[in-house]
């Protein structure tokens, strides 16, 4: 009965976090300038497409991992950042 009451409140914690960075992704994407925003839905509608094609092996999953460090990266980046970071 432990087991399933603790279970029970990992998946509810889980599903709260998930919640809780969903509302901030919403947030950020609303803060973006107008341009950013109407590309960046471009971007997700070609993605979208991509991976509802019947010839594409590649999942949305996959797709998103493929994509989100071009998206993501900082504007620049420096060797010595990645080298703190790799230490």
């Amino acid at each position: 009965m432990t087991e399933m009451v603790q279970q029970n409140m990992s998946e509810n914690l889980a599903s709260m976090k998930k919640s809780r960075q969903l509302q901030t992704v919403q947030l950020l994407f609303q803060l973006l300038p107008i341009e950013n925003k109407i590309l960046l839905e471009k971007l997700f509608m070609l993605l979208h497409r991509v991976a509802d094609h019947e010839e594409t092996k590649m999942t949305a999953e996959t797709l998103g991992t493929l994509f989100a460090p071009c998206i993501l990266a900082p504007r620049k980046v420096f060797y010595g950042h990645y080298q703190i970071v790799l230490l």
